[in-house]
Formats: C-alpha cells, sequence, structure tokens
C-alpha cells in the first residue's frame, strides 16, 4: 500500500520511540529515480534557489529525519562512491527547511504523474514458477511509459512472449507478490501491462 509522505514520517517515529532502528535499502530504487527523471523535475530542481543534484535531494529528506537509523546506498563506480562520500559528509537531521519540503513533495507528484512501476529490479520476485521475467517485463513497461517508444512494446511482443516469458504466463499464484519489498501488487500489474501492450493495441 503507498503511504503519502506524512503516514510514512508516523510510522518512522513511532519505530523511533519503540527502539527500533529503521534502515533504509535502496534510497534510490536501485538507480530507478535517477535513470527515469521526468523533464518536470529536472525544472524543478534547476530552478530551485539551493542547487543540488536529485541523488543529493533523495539522501537529504531521508537523512533529514532523526527516525532514520542507516541509510544503505550501492553504488555502480567509484565516481558514485565519492559523491556519496561527499553528500554524507555533513549529513545531520533536522536540516531541511518547509520550502525544501515543499520541493520533494512537488518532485514526487512529478514522478507519480508518469504512471510507471515502482519496481527497483532487485529479483526477489524470481524465479517465476510460470516462467514470468517479471523485472524484465515491468522495465519494458516503464521506458514505455516515459520514452512512448513502439520499440517496447515491439520486443514484449517478439521476444518475451515467443520465449513464454510475458505477463500472459502469469496465473496469479501470488508467490512474487508475497517476495516484493515494495508490496507491489504484481499479478493484476502484470494484467495491466499486458492489456497495454498487447490487447488496447488491438481494439482500438
Amino acid at each position: 500500500m503507498k503511504l503519502n509522505l506524512r503516514a510514512q514520517r508516523q510510522n518512522l517515529y513511532i519505530y523511533m520511540n519503540r527502539g527500533i532502528a529503521t534502515v533504509i535499502m535502496e534510497p534510490l530504487r536501485g538507480g530507478y529515480l535517477l535513470n527515469n527523471v521526468p523533464r518536470e523535475v529536472t525544472e524543478l530542481i534547476r530552478n530551485y534557489p539551493e542547487k543540488r543534484s536529485l541523488a543529493e535531494w533523495c539522501f537529504r529528506w531521508l537523512y533529514n529525519m532523526p527516525e532514520v537509523s542507516v541509510i544503505l546506498s550501492g553504488t555502480s563506480n567509484l565516481e558514485q562512491l565519492k559523491d556519496n562520500l561527499k553528500i554524507f559528509q555533513y549529513a545531520e537531521p533536522n536540516c531541511m527547511s518547509d520550502e525544501d519540503e515543499n520541493l520533494i513533495l512537488k518532485i514526487r507528484e512529478a514522478f507519480e504523474s508518469q504512471k510507471s512501476i515502482g519496481c527497483t529490479g532487485c529479483r526477489y520476485c524470481m524465479p517465476c514458477p510460470h516462467g514470468v521475467k517479471i523485472p524484465d517485463v515491468f522495465k519494458l513497461y516503464n521506458s514505455y511509459k516515459f520514452m512512448k517508444s513502439n520499440n517496447d512494446r515491439y520486443v514484449y511482443q517478439r521476444v518475451l512472449m515467443p520465449s513464454n516469458s510475458g505477463a500472459d504466463q502469469c496465473v496469479s499464484c501470488g508467490i512474487c507478490e508475497k517476495q516484493c519489498p515494495q508490496g507491489l501488487k504484481i499479478p493484476s500489474i502484470l494484467q495491466q501491462v499486458h492489456y497495454e501492450f498487447v490487447e488496447k493495441r488491438l481494439t482500438r
């Protein structure tokens, strides 16, 4: 279930008061937030008086909360590691102004308006007992939503479906849903993806 920012903060506060450490995993959604940036987000950050990268704003929003104990951020290269060390060098809670918080709200709204699937590609849902390549299907769909390219639709229809690894192979057993750390309703999302990529096109 997707919670709003206030509800998320309240939950973290409850954990802190009970002496439960809160560890944030995949703060950048496995790099997804940085690889699929809506134009509106780029404009918001560019026009904001305080100049920070999107990655820094994401980290800053998290370490701003005293309730957060640890932030786990993976890196793919040395440059990213150096950037993270620089960002966290002076990290401290309660560092964000009301204007900063409002910027985060606008950034979130811009991402959610894209109607993409919040899959990080962690592959905890795999292997699917029926052969569905769930992360690959979701990656294609997210790319399609952002880029509006028929190439993603082509790959789904001409590569995944013929290899019996498309969303049409899902039988809604629910095993993947139980394993998803993002709480995604995977079977129902797969149905929607297949409709968008195949059936919707046929009914036009």
